[in-house]
């Protein structure tokens, strides 16, 4: 099937933008053949196009076993914060660490 080897390799390629577009067409193009139900091939690129990254990382995880754990762990972090603050001087300025970041130093202070 040339849909889902153009999809692939638009998805391997990160390409997904392209790879959106592509799939609208070939969606347009296997509803129109009446004299085959490619039902299931529909679904499979509408569900690939409506989020390529979480399925790219789907089938990643089949050939790298400790992405699906990777993952996991991922998505039960809490976001990212940041704790510093900028200092400007004149010239220059300075990453300083804020009270909320823990063990944090300044002036020789804990």
């Amino acid at each position: 099937m040339l849909a889902t080897l153009e999809l692939t390799m638009l998805m391997g390629e990160k390409n997904f933008e392209r790879m959106r577009e592509r799939g609208q067409f070939w969606i347009a193009r296997l509803a129109r053949d009446r004299e085959h139900d490619y039902g299931d091939l529909i679904d499979k690129i509408r569900e690939l196009v409506s989020d390529p990254v979480s399925i790219s990382l789907k089938y990643d995880a089949a050939e790298r076993p400790g992405l699906a754990q990777l993952r996991s762990l991922l998505a039960v972090m809490p976001p990212v914060a940041c704790h510093y603050e900028l200092e400007r001087a004149e010239d220059e300025a300075e990453l300083v660490p804020t009270p909320a970041l823990p063990c944090w130093k300044r002036n020789g202070t804990t």
